[in-house]
């Protein structure tokens, strides 16, 4: 009896373990415009809840799927890099200053538990300042990109440029280039989008996930999951 007790917990166990039915393994690159094409009211009822959500449908941690953050205003700023996770493990994002990371716990949400108060909606716009940072910095064996794991971007942006204007593109094929799966998160800020950069920025027309309300951030969830994790959506 006792035997068959065990052997019911230890069957538990296995069925609750982290990847019992199968690992996912993915770095992954976020790249959020955060220049002043971008309204704050948008950036707190879109990027913000796309972003922290993620954790809900993909398996986060360090070695599963490793989660990057690139944000871009006149110029690219690598945030949060893959090899961070050696150091932290679990983090939280922080995008007011810095990403930290919450030491005192090691509870799996926290890879991205929240974004907090973010006041920095500011400057011209260069997307592919952006785009660059993310191919070059975050998208780098020596910042934690891991060899032989695919590497996937998802970009959260209008697309329009004020600086640099005719880079973007080239910047975006550079990407595609190096292997990485692009997704791009369409949003409108002041400006009706960019759609040639959109669509160059993006790995297919499918890869286009156009969000005008908070209403649509599960169907992009549910998209952007089945893509780098197939069966955790």
């Amino acid at each position: 009896m006792i035997h068959s007790r065990l052997a019911v917990l230890a069957l538990l166990v296995i069925v609750n373990a982290p990847g019992a039915w199968g690992r996912c393994m993915a770095d992954v690159g976020l790249l959020l415009d955060n220049s002043q094409s971008i309204t704050k009211d948008l950036f707190e009822l879109i990027t913000k809840p796309l972003v922290s959500g993620l954790k809900d449908y993909l398996p986060i941690d360090y070695e599963d799927v490793r989660i990057g953050v690139v944000t871009f205003n006149d110029t690219g700023f690598g945030r949060f890099f893959h090899d961070m996770y050696l150091r932290y493990y679990y983090t939280f994002l922080n995008l007011s200053r810095v990403i930290l990371p919450l030491a005192a716990s090691f509870q799996q949400d926290s890879a991205i538990n929240s974004l907090r108060e973010f006041d920095t909606i500011v400057g011209p716009t260069c997307v592919a300042c952006g785009i660059q940072t993310l191919t070059d910095s975050l998208f780098d064996e020596g910042n934690g990109d891991r060899k032989g794991i695919k590497n996937f971007a998802i970009a959260i942006t209008d697309g329009v440029s004020s600086i640099h204007v005719k880079s973007a593109i080239t910047q975006a094929r550079r990407l595609l280039a190096s292997g990485a799966e692009v997704w791009v998160i369409q949003i409108r800020g002041q400006k009706a989008p960019d759609t040639e950069v959109i669509q160059a920025m993006a790995s297919s027309p499918d890869n286009i996930v156009e969000i005008l309300e908070p209403g649509q951030l599960p169907d992009a969830f549910r998209r952007l999951a089945s893509s780098i994790c197939p069966g955790f959506a």
